[in-house]
């Protein structure tokens, strides 16, 4: 299990507690609105590019390699899609990726928690590979006034083994499974009505390989 901390305009961090990624270019000038909001110092290097040799190959993955990195740099949500897992038309998981702690469905399986600390992300996987957890119940906190996170800690454990001995009633896996808590950690969260998100976790640390219940 990984290591991460809040990042600042990222998600708000959530604190889960610990068991209870051709052609030669153009001979014509570069025009500024080709290439959208590219950094200046690009558009000087695509354009001595495009008017050196035509098929000049390393020219091309140079010209293509600064593209990439130009994306990364000004379309940073564009790489996060690329990372993103992948879900067919039911919302299933298909292809493994990353999911926002405030994107994850009850069923998904998933890897990279951080037991103890906080994090704005998990790893998503398919069921059917091994993974850590599985989201068992998705529910928005109690209203009314911030309680204090000791209260909050204690409230939505509450919720969350109930909801995980219903999941697994009679199952066998009813005497492996503990609760692992993704929940509102101070009060800006709790005004802002991050959910409390409950996932079954083997108490011996072993990975699941496939769904907890019937």
């Amino acid at each position: 299990m990984s290591e991460s901390s809040d990042e600042g305009g990222q998600p708000a961090a959530f604190p889960p507690a610990s068991p209870h990624p051709p052609p030669p270019l153009s001979g014509a000038p570069v025009r500024a609105g080709s290439y959208g909001r590219l950094p200046p110092y690009l558009f000087g290097v695509l354009a001595r590019m495009q008017i050196g040799p035509r098929g000049n190959s390393r020219n091309l993955w140079v010209a293509v390699a600064m593209l990439v990195v130009a994306v990364a740099i000004v379309y940073p949500g564009v790489v996060r899609y690329l990372g993103s897992a992948q879900r067919d038309d039911a919302g299933r998981v298909i292809s493994s990726g990353s999911v926002q702690i405030t994107g994850m469905h009850v069923g998904d399986c998933v890897d990279g928690l951080v037991l103890g600390g906080t994090q704005t992300s998990v790893t998503a996987t398919p069921c059917g590979q091994p993974h850590e957890a599985e989201v068992v119940d998705r529910t928005a906190g109690p209203s009314g006034d911030w309680p204090g996170v000791d209260a909050v800690r204690e409230g939505a454990f509450s919720t969350c083994d109930a909801q995980i001995a219903q999941k697994v009633l009679g199952g066998p896996l009813a005497d492996r499974l503990v609760s692992v808590v993704f929940f509102p950690h101070d009060e800006a969260a709790w005004i802002r009505g991050d959910p409390i998100t409950c996932l079954a976790v083997d108490k011996d640390g072993g990975k699941l390989t496939g769904p907890v219940g019937s």
